[in-house]
């Protein structure tokens, strides 16, 4: 069995999608704290580690579309034991949230990340890809598709309009929904891309060697409710590696 992830890098990744936008309602910041226990765990490069999550979502979202005014997205940041090593390796999700311009936004949130993997993720190079992802579901993916009519439990079928038309684009021209995961259990299934589908992307269920971020889930951040910096086609990407409302994590994969 391998788990897979990997270490930041730079990649060229062509997008087939460009997703611009004319109005910007407001920045788009994140404020992380961590809990007193896990603070005095960590180290100096361990936290820069959820520094440079932070600056990555912070580059990629610029803002919010018009009609949505959040100052920003505080996140805490825990850690505790979960399954033991090698299977989930953390969860997060919002804790709180606004409705602003017809959607749902987060505007607190919670990450945990399994104290039998922490060290072992941070010593591989692995850690950051675990943070990035967990961040993406505290700001809305897979956690907010429901409450912002994008999916519908037990379907695995997302509707969201950017996101199906980047699918569009790179996957299948006649698609009229995105694949979303149908295994896994809870946490897994219905909160991510399709992993037979979309194999080592980001937002996937498990964690692969590489994990670049497409254009699909990108097209996600759109469809509830952000205003993305400018995406060329092609783009060097990051290539990179559940709160009250709705908690899903990143597992291995056997």
């Amino acid at each position: 069995m391998l788990q897979k992830c990997c270490r930041l890098l730079l990649v060229n990744i062509a997008c087939a999608v460009i997703f611009t936008s004319t109005v910007f309602a407001g920045p788009f910041n994140i404020d992380m704290s961590f809990t007193p226990s896990f603070s005095s765990f960590l180290s100096e490069t361990q936290q820069s580690v959820f520094t440079q999550a932070e600056n990555y979502w912070e580059n990629v979202i610029s803002g919010y579309q018009a009609g949505i005014e959040i100052g920003s997205l505080s996140i805490m940041v825990d850690y505790s034991p979960v399954d033991g090593e090698y299977n989930r390796l953390g969860w997060g999700g919002p804790t709180n949230m606004e409705y602003q311009g017809g959607l749902a936004l987060a505007t607190e949130g919670i990450m945990t990340f399994d104290s039998a993997d922490f060290e072992r993720l941070y010593i591989e190079g692995r850690l950051l890809d675990v943070v990035i992802h967990e961040m993406a579901h505290v700001i809305g993916f897979g956690t907010l598709w429901k409450l912002n009519d994008l999916y519908v439990n037990g379907s695995y079928q997302y509707t969201g309009a950017a996101a199906l038309a980047a699918y569009q684009a790179a996957y299948d021209a006649s698609a009229t929904w995105v694949p979303v995961e149908n295994d896994g259990g809870a946490g897994t299934e219905g909160a991510h891309w399709e992993e037979d589908i979309f194999g080592n992307e980001l937002m996937t269920g498990w964690l692969d060697l590489t994990n670049p971020v497409g254009s699909v889930t990108l097209g996600s951040f759109v469809d509830i409710g952000y205003v993305l910096n400018s995406v060329p086609a092609p783009s060097a990407f990051l290539l990179l590696g559940v709160g009250l409302l709705g908690l899903t994590g990143r597992r291995r994969k056997a």
